[in-house]
């Protein structure tokens, strides 16, 4: 009696494509994905993820009771973004020249599709981290010269308390990598660690320094700064909590999502200590997507900002004092003449300071029209890769679907 043989396990083509997937991606692997598991109850919770902050209880002196309100505050992810890759071949193309065996299936289709994916993923997790991020250091549109920046970095992520045992990722441009790379072993020489300094010489690559892990991009977001007439400053009182600020300025004045400023004489606040941090100016960033501009109507215009700010009294102080009518505002601190300036903002960080929250999809059931349908979740990143065939019998096609829901 003849046995018919099934050799080919459609799952293979979901866990290849996660693997594929997973091992090229670097800045979305550097953020928390800890929320993807909430999603995978067997009941729907909706596409918000609210992530809390950790309680900060101010305390006190002294042994007399002091009771003070638990006060707990969260931020939401919206899981609303879905990078795919989808194609199709209709019965003639299946016939004649399709490719065949699982290796060529591999290299020729899941591993462009793959690194396609990637590149959507990382070019979201790019553009959030550098929009999102109220701090900045360097000159807009000028690379680094030495590895300077990165020290900088690590002290203000000490003195804002977020130089944690976590991964933290440095993603930067190519042209940055090479001009730390011409610091570290041509213009300053550094001797330790001799495997480190032998892979930036042979290798023109720095791997690993101070605490971080780096790795060119050609995700990052590429900023153009936006133009002022003339001095800006805040025109209102700010109070606690406030998401937005009204700013001074002129009337055509262009503001542009993700550009960074600094307050005079506000200073950042150690969210443990609730003490002055640094005596750098307390920064923030405005609110938006990627390009996004806003063009002032008048002597005024209210930005909303990326980070809430909270002032003295708060147990989320953030801020030493509340920005007052008057305070002058830089912009780009660190950047003379910015107006109309364009540059690629690397990104450092560390795993606490963004969420990416992979979702699985729901997939049809295997069988019928329906040839493959699997979905597979990598470990260490979290993305899931749902892979969907199915056979179009009026248009006799193959529709093919390669999606991930973040």
């Amino acid at each position: 009696m003849p046995v018919t043989n099934q050799l080919d396990v459609t799952d293979w083509l979901s866990m290849e494509c996660a693997r594929l997937l997973t091992n090229e991606l670097f800045l979305s692997a550097g953020m928390n994905n800890d929320w993807a598991k909430d999603f995978d109850q067997p009941f729907p919770i909706g596409n918000i993820a609210r992530i809390p902050l950790p309680w900060r209880p101010i305390g006190g002196e002294g042994m007399d009771y002091d009771p003070e309100p638990i006060v707990r505050r969260s931020f939401d992810v919206v899981v609303d973004k879905v990078p795919h890759v989808h194609f199709e071949w209709d019965s003639i193309e299946q016939a004649l020249k399709l490719t065949r065996g699982r290796e060529k299936i591999k290299d020729e289709i899941l591993k462009p599709a793959m690194q396609k994916m990637r590149q959507k993923i990382e070019i979201l997790a790019a553009s959030h981290a550098a929009i999102n991020s109220p701090n900045v250091l360097g000159t807009l549109q000028t690379d680094p010269t030495t590895l300077g920046f990165a020290g900088q970095a690590r002290t203000r992520l000490i003195q804002m308390a977020g130089w944690s045992g976590a991964k933290r990722t440095a993603a930067i441009s190519p042209s940055v990598m090479e001009s730390i790379v011409q610091a570290a072993t041509v213009t300053t020489p550094v001797y330790n660690p001799r495997d480190k300094i032998a892979q930036a010489f042979v290798e023109g690559y720095l791997g690993e320094n101070g605490g971080w892990e780096f790795a060119e991009s050609m995700s990052l977001l590429q900023i153009t700064a936006g133009t002022r007439a003339g001095a800006i400053s805040i025109s209102t009182t700010a109070a606690s909590g406030a998401s937005s600020l009204v700013i001074a300025c002129t009337s055509g004045d262009t503001f542009v999502a993700g550009e960074k400023f600094g307050i005079a004489s506000r200073r950042p606040v150690n969210p443990g200590s609730l003490q002055q941090a640094m005596t750098t100016t307390f920064q923030f960033a405005i609110a938006g997507t990627s390009g996004q501009t806003f063009t002032a109507t008048g002597a005024t215009i209210t930005l909303t900002i990326t980070d809430t700010i909270y002032g003295p009294g708060d147990p989320y102080q953030n801020i030493t004092a509340m920005p007052t009518a008057g305070d002058v505002v830089t912009p780009w601190p660190g950047t003379t003449s910015p107006n109309g300036k364009s540059g690629t903002l690397s990104v450092l960080f560390n795993r606490d300071a963004f969420t990416i929250v992979p979702v699985k999809l729901a997939n049809p059931q295997q069988g019928g029209s329906v040839e493959i349908a699997t979905q597979n979740r990598d470990p260490r990143s979290g993305v899931s890769v749902a892979v969907l065939r199915i056979f179009d019998g009026v248009q006799r096609k193959w529709i093919n679907r390669f999606d991930a829901l973040v």
